[in-house]
This record gives C-alpha cells, sequence and structure tokens, in this order.
C-alpha cells in the first residue's frame, strides 16, 4: 500500500483539490455465492465511521485500526502493519488508498468511482465540494466524447487509436462550481509511447496535445514550470489541477524509491487544498481590489500604484470550511513595496495578513508561504 501518512501539513489538503475517487453506480461485488451480494468497500466504511466520527482532516491510529479490522471482517485483505510507528493518519489519503484495494490505481477509476469517491469526501467533510461530477442528462456520453477526441487526434496528428491496443484514462471534473457540466478529459496513451490530452466541453474539442509520457513527478513539475513559469504565477485552475493529483502522484513515486527534487515545494503544494472559488466567496476581481487598497493604506502608496505591476492569484481551503483569497504582487516597480502577498478570507474580504517580500532578512517571505 503507498505511504499513508504524510509530515508535516501546511493546510489540510482538500484536495484541491487534490484527488477523488469512486461513484454513484459503481457495481457491487458479488461474494463465491451467487445470491450473495457484498457491500463494496465504501459501503462498509461509511456504515461503521457513520456522520460523526469524523473531525478535521486527520484521525488517530487507533481509528485506523478499527477501520482495517471491519475491513478484514469482510473478507478485505489489509494488514495492521501498515499503520506500523504512525499515531496520525490523514484521512482523505488514507481511505483513497484503502479503495484502491478494491477499485485499483487511482488514475485508472472510472468517472462513476471519482464522482462516488468526491461526493463521500463531502459528506464527512474532507472536501469542500466534488471535483469530479456525473454528466448531466444533456450532457454528450462518455463513448461520444471519446469518439471526438480520437477524431481530433486523427486529424491532428495522424494517428489512428485501437481499442484493443491502447490504453485511456477518462475523468469528468468540473470547470465553475456553480454549474453543473463539466469537462471531459481524456489521455490516450499509444503502444509506442506516445500520449495526447483531449479535453470536450460542451460538445467542443478545447484541448488535443500530444504531451511526453512522464513517470517523474520532479520532472513533470519542472517542464510545467518552464511553460508556465514559477508555480505561484499559474492560474486557480492550473493550480487546483495540478494540487488535486498530486498527492497520489507522490506516493506512487515514494512507493518506486524515486529521488523527488523539490519535495518540499510539492508537499506544500499538495496539502494547501488549491481548489476553484465556491458560489459564496466573493470575486477575484473584488479580491484584487480589496488586497489593493489594503497595501496602499498600509504602505502609504499612492493611487495608481499597482498599474504596471504583475499580480497572481491562488485559492484555497482547508478542512473546516476556512478558504483564502491571495493576491500576489510582483514586480511592481515600486520600491516601497516590490513585491508581496495579501490574504483575505474569501467569504467576508476580510484581510488577515499583507507582507512585503523585501531586501531585508525580516521582509523575505519563504517561497512555500507566498504560493
Amino acid at each position: 500500500m503507498k505511504q499513508l501518512i504524510k509530515g508535516i501539513s501546511f493546510v489540510a489538503f482538500l484536495a484541491v483539490f487534490a484527488i477523488a475517487v469512486l461513484s454513484a453506480g459503481a457495481e457491487t461485488a458479488v461474494s463465491s455465492n451467487p445470491q450473495v451480494v457484498k457491500p463494496d468497500i465504501i459501503q462498509i466504511i461509511s456504515e461503521f465511521i457513520g456522520e460523526d466520527r469524523i473531525e478535521g482532516d486527520t484521525c488517530e491510529r487507533k481509528f485506523a485500526l478499527e477501520i482495517l479490522h471491519v475491513l478484514e471482517a469482510n473478507d478485505y485483505q489489509v494488514a495492521d502493519s501498515l499503520l506500523d510507528n504512525v499515531e496520525t493518519v490523514y484521512i482523505f489519503d488514507f481511505l483513497r488508498e484503502l479503495c484502491e484495494i478494491e477499485y485499483g490505481n487511482y488514475f485508472e477509476w472510472s468517472v462513476d468511482e471519482k464522482y462516488r469517491f468526491d461526493k463521500w469526501m463531502v459528506e464527512i467533510g474532507q472536501l469542500p465540494y466534488c471535483f469530479n461530477l456525473m454528466p448531466p442528462m444533456n450532457e454528450l456520453s462518455q463513448e461520444e466524447a471519446f469518439d471526438l477526441g480520437v477524431d481530433a487526434i486523427r486529424q491532428r496528428y495522424g494517428i489512428e487509436y485501437d481499442n484493443s491496443m491502447e490504453n485511456t484514462t477518462v475523468s469528468y471534473c468540473m470547470v465553475n462550481p456553480e454549474d453543473t457540466v463539466g469537462i471531459w478529459r481524456f489521455r490516450y496513451t499509444f503502444r509506442d509511447g506516445i500520449s495526447v490530452s483531449v479535453h470536450v466541453y460542451r460538445g467542443k474539442v478545447t484541448q488535443c496535445k500530444m504531451i511526453p509520457v512522464i513517470s517523474n513527478i520532479s520532472v513533470e513539475y519542472d517542464r510545467l514550470c518552464s511553460e508556465r513559469g514559477a508555480f505561484f504565477k499559474w492560474s486557480i485552475y492550473e493550480k487546483a489541477e495540478f494540487a488535486y493529483a498530486l498527492s497520489a502522484k507522490l506516493d506512487i513515486a515514494q512507493d518506486r524509491n524515486e529521488t523527488i527534487d523539490d519535495i518540499i515545494v510539492l508537499e506544500a503544494i499538495a496539502e494547501y487544498g488549491f481548489c476553484l472559488p465556491c458560489d459564496n466567496s466573493i470575486s477575484q476581481a473584488d479580491a484584487y481590489d480589496i488586497a489593493s487598497e489594503a497595501v496602499k493604506s498600509k504602505y502609504g502608496l499612492k493611487n495608481g500604484w499597482d498599474r504596471d505591476t504583475e499580480v497572481y492569484f491562488s485559492y484555497f481551503c482547508d478542512d473546516a470550511g476556512i478558504c483564502v483569497w491571495r493576491i500576489i504582487f510582483w514586480k511592481t516597480g515600486n520600491s516601497a513595496y516590490a513585491s508581496g502577498v495579501v490574504d483575505m478570507d474569501a467569504h467576508t474580504g476580510e484581510v488577515f495578513r499583507i507582507e512585503k517580500n523585501g531586501t531585508k532578512p525580516n521582509e523575505f517571505i519563504p517561497y512555500i508561504e507566498r504560493l
């Protein structure tokens, strides 16, 4: 089993935005007696923990052992030794990895399974909302969206897709928290190692891009940074998407004993809780105006001080539902405030942090605190 325990939580992981798993309509497993239907792993764990036994994003080893024993009593092969020398378990990762016992590698789970896991995590307070969705009735079916992707690959790259020989992973993900229509995301991997990412949104192919097959998370992170710039410069959508699956990728890399460069930064990204704004959050534009005025007031700047400034945004939530807009001012051209960050309550707009990243030692903001 993958590593279940994280070291230090910078901000409780949602998950982003981070990861997601199972479905509202997954088939139940069947025992050796065809007349007896065996409950699946989510149902078993859900019935055991109920609605009120989880508080926060961690649990004690004793409680995690109780879950393992319940699974053993239902004929799942798990071992207490998985939690040796462990006192605190991160619930989201722990439950996701337990579900992999039944559903296999997370990245290969079906749309139904990913949605079902997200829905479960929302119910027990581990995610603020479902990142993986079930397509609504007026949406293209998975098969129709898949065929559009195959056609796009053929037209753009001249590559024919053979269902019997190639491999595809699929997700149906949220675009806007206020909209039930999501985006189909396929990754077609061919026998020669070529991999193509295709996005289908509202019946149209919005992305058809050949990507390298990368097994090393450090190489992938470096590649994305070379394309997009430093992580803090990425859009809120890019940050949420990357962080959402990062925890699982780090687990896999650790299982393989891979050397992970930038491990501190990557673990911080995984645990920040990067996600997309919910419907009761203030807008990005309003957050910017509040931050700009707050900096102006604190440092005695003139109107228009940020006219030529590079500005970047982050949005993240913790397990208690506390969400933060972070506005990152970069290269302002103003010596009084050359760069810095402003953090505010994403629901009320109340500013609780204004820091300057200057040249003096007491003005330095560590990189992981300004992502």
